[in-house]
């Protein structure tokens, strides 16, 4: 699945029963699924590189735990493409 690293993830409600521990990664990724969080911001936040973060939101798309939502269109708004790039960039530094 290809993840842009500014594409922003949301939790599926109602989403299926989770079998990990709430200290799992897994765990805490889907907790913050609940804003508007982008995959640069879940690896910053989570202390994680880049492409685990990526793979592990991959599969948590995959087994309905996560929504991935679309990226930007070419119909956006000057004001929707500066926040989009507002974000990645604080997710990015982040890192």
């Amino acid at each position: 699945m290809d993840l842009p690293v500014e594409a922003t993830i949301s939790t599926v409600e109602p989403s299926p029963s989770a079998r990990w521990p709430g200290s799992d990664v897994r765990a805490r990724i889907v907790d913050l699924g609940g804003g508007s969080t982008s995959v640069a911001e879940v690896a910053a936040r989570l202390d994680l590189p880049l492409g685990v973060a990526r793979v592990l939101i991959g599969d948590l798309v995959a087994q309905g735990y996560l929504r991935m939502n679309a990226t930007l269109s070419e119909s956006a708004t000057i004001e929707e493409r500066r926040e989009l790039i507002g974000r990645t960039l604080r997710g990015l530094r982040a890192l």
